[in-house]
């Protein structure tokens, strides 16, 4: 028989701490505690008798506003937080996520090793003396932290968690070791490596703080936000950080850190044009940084999750603006936009990748797009030698246009297309009985390689429009073709290589880019097909029709059906990138050692996104189970 683990008294709360999330106990019949209804800001519920009441800090102040739905189900609450509290973080239910890792990511040939008799059996014997330490923590409880200072030498934190027998028996396993014969107040103090911990009790569970008045701060905090939510806690990580609350306190820090990384001038090149646009840049880099450090003063609350459930590992956020701040109000001028699932299922077959979204249209933009507008027209100016006043009115007039034509559902798929380096299309839908051709006419005629890039860049880059270049299935295309001008032609024929040629002429059919324009089904839709751009825009407009679409993929109807509101969808079909891959190997490319059975479908993996009301965003990454299990079948035994 091995002899134990020797440890250090001193380092004994160290090897107790670290090793929290390996502790085993005796599960529960309720995956989650039962939360106990609080009102924020309340003192919080005293606990078990005998027990002090739980007095709350200093009046809580309402960081994030109302809950909000996540995808999936469950909600994200905006939180009260004591002006003391940084924010905080939760693991609900440890002893369940180490079931459903075991389970879900962790290979059949390695899940032996999660067993949780036998971690707690290994701790114990690591903590020797002290192992009923080990034997008594509950997992099933949530431990959670407060936050209080950043310090890095010593930062200030409480951590609530459960234990069998509550802080008096937590306290007799410790034992007198290192236990400091005055408490300062607490129900006991431990020295620790030169430190001090605080040992309190909040009802049934112990606290353990740093600072001898961190607990006071947060012990309000503790019970409403985590003791009393745990069963309302979205997924089975939750991070929480009052983004405002924080700057404010280490603004002198902060702010100098994001200034500096846009007070750098760029380095003069000769070129007066080009030294005129990087200028036009970098002042608006400097503005932008300035803009950069309020917008991020104005979040209230940065909610973050990590959710293990049955469709897979769902990570997570939610953004709270700060109520009256320019946030809130460009954020509310958002609304609540919701994606079409129909106009979604648009895309031809073999996509790999699809990203739709709908978005309200601005026909007065946010003062930051319009600072953004700004910086484009001064830096065009300076490359062209136009006026930028113009350029900025020209610009300002082109998106007042298509916020009078377009609804702000946009879709984007990239995918295979045989005899073609690939397909990708980007679709915006009109109006009812709008239509854009002629506005899009009279733009192209204007939009000349001579008045966007000057005569000087114009040489390198070229241009050109050319109306009813084809006609796909009776639908009239307009076609935008980019090759290299004059100056950089001559310069390729000297130097390009003749295998180089020859790949491009076998994959782009030679030094040009067709970007094809067509309107139909009430969309407008632009292609890139290189080689196969007829056969493409005919597919884009069958799929527009209902024909030879992703509709009906089971990965996209589950992924539309996780979140029925949401604004826009990322998705990913890796069977189909991987095929696309392989058709690559007729260019040249080496595909041998691409993966087998992998990937499935639309919902291999996906993200999510929401406008909420009041200005809140929430977003969800989701690697799906299909995925993970195929992941895990590859995994050497």
């Amino acid at each position: 028989m091995s002899h134990p683990l020797s440890i250090t008294s001193s380092r004994t709360l160290l090897v107790l701490f670290s090793s929290t999330l390996a502790l085993a106990c005796t599960k529960k019949e309720d995956p989650k505690p039962t939360a106990t209804a609080a009102t924020a800001g309340a003192p919080a519920v005293p606990g078990t008798p005998g027990t002090p009441a739980v007095v709350a800090g200093p009046a809580a102040l309402p960081m994030g506003t109302g809950d909000l739905a996540v995808s999936g189900g469950g909600t994200i609450s905006g939180l009260s937080a004591e002006p003391e509290v940084l924010g905080h973080f939760v693991l609900v239910n440890a002893s369940q996520l180490l079931v459903d890792v075991k389970t879900q990511l962790v290979p059949p040939q390695y899940a032996s090793m999660l067993d949780e008799a036998a971690l707690r059996a290994m701790v114990a014997i690591a903590l020797d003396k002290r192992g009923d330490l080990a034997r008594n923590y509950d997992l099933a409880a949530p431990l959670g932290c407060a936050l209080v200072d950043l310090a890095p030498a010593d930062p200030k934190l409480s951590c609530v968690f459960g234990y069998r027998g509550g802080a008096k028996a937590f306290i007799g396993d410790l034992g007198e070791e290192n236990r400091n014969p005055d408490g300062g107040g607490h129900t006991a103090a431990y020295g620790l490596e030169g430190k001090v911990a605080y040992i309190d009790a909040l009802g049934d569970g112990v606290v353990v703080s740093s600072g001898a008045d961190t607990f006071g701060k947060t012990q309000g905090y503790l019970q409403r936000n985590i003791v009393d939510r745990a069963g309302k806690i979205h997924g089975d990580l939750e991070i929480v950080m009052y983004v405002s609350t924080i700057f404010d306190r280490y603004r002198s820090v902060l702010e100098p850190l994001i200034n500096a990384r846009n007070t750098q001038t760029p380095p003069m090149t000769g070129n007066p044009a080009v030294d005129g646009m990087m200028q036009a840049f970098s002042s608006y880099s400097q503005r932008s940084g300035q803009s950069t450090a309020q917008r991020i003063s104005e979040i209230s609350q940065a909610s973050a999750f990590f959710s293990l459930e049955p469709e897979g590992l769902a990570i997570g956020a939610v953004v709270f603006p700060k109520a009256g701040t320019r946030m809130a109000e460009d954020m509310a001028k958002y609304g609540t936009p919701q994606l079409d699932p129909a106009f979604a299922g648009t895309a031809p077959s073999g996509t790999a990748m699809m990203f739709a979204f709908a978005m309200t249209p601005q026909p007065q933009p946010a003062p930051s797009m319009i600072d953004a507008r700004k910086m484009m027209a001064e830096g065009w100016g300076a490359l062209t030698g136009r006026d930028a006043v113009a350029i900025e009115a020209a610009i300002a007039a082109f998106q007042s246009e298509n916020a009078a034509l377009y609804d702000g559902h946009t879709l984007m798929a990239l995918g295979r297309e045989p005899g073609a380096l690939f397909g990708f299309e980007v679709a915006s839908r009109l109006q009812s009985g709008k239509s854009a051709r002629d506005a899009w006419k009279v733009w192209s005629a204007g939009f000349t390689p001579e008045a966007v890039l000057g005569a000087e860049f114009s040489k390198f880059v070229t241009w050109s429009f050319t109306p009813d270049a084809a006609t796909v299935d009776g639908v009239a295309v307009d076609r935008w073709t980019i090759a290299p001008g004059a100056e950089a032609k001559a310069r390729m024929a000297k130097d390009i290589k003749p295998e180089v040629q020859a790949f491009v002429d076998q994959t782009l059919g030679g030094w040009y880019l067709n970007i094809d324009r067509a309107e139909a089904e009430g969309r407008v839709i632009f292609t890139i097909a290189p080689k196969a751009e007829a056969s493409y825009m005919q597919r884009a407009i069958a799929a527009a029709q209902g024909k030879g679409s992703i509709a009906g993929n089971p990965g996209l109807t589950r992924v539309l059906g996780r979140d029925p509101k949401t604004t826009g969808v990322l998705a990913i079909d890796v069977r189909e990138g991987l095929e696309w891959m392989r058709d690559l190997a007729k260019f040249g490319a080496r595909t041998e050692n691409l993966p087998q059975n992998l990937g499935t479908d639309l919902g291999d993996f996906y993200f999510t996104m929401r406008y909420a009301e009041g200005g809140a965003m929430v977003m969800e990454y989701v690697f799906s189970q299909q995925m993970i299990t195929q992941i895990k079948a590859l995994i050497p035994a």
